[in-house]
């Protein structure tokens, strides 16, 4: 039914907004739970996302990462 927007003359006009917010909406959204998520959530997932990011890569995350992950990138995402 929300489908029917769509399919009227000014059908791809909606199409272009839709693509366009719908999908920069949810990113910062899922951005945003994934930060709270890695920092807020459980103090033991930060440590073991370290290890892994040092293991994969070989570079280690430092003090910088987690002060920019736990409140610079969560305020940026919020305004």
């Amino acid at each position: 039914l929300v489908g029917l927007i769509f399919v009227t003359r000014g059908g791809i006009y909606w199409f272009e907004l839709f693509d366009n917010y719908s999908c920069v909406i949810s990113m910062f959204f899922v951005t945003g739970l994934e930060c709270i998520g890695l920092m807020w959530y459980d103090k033991s997932t930060w440590p073991s996302f370290q290890r892994e990011v040092t293991k994969w890569t070989g570079i280690e995350l430092g003090l910088v990462w987690k002060v920019l992950w736990k409140f610079i990138a969560p305020g940026l995402i919020i305004t």
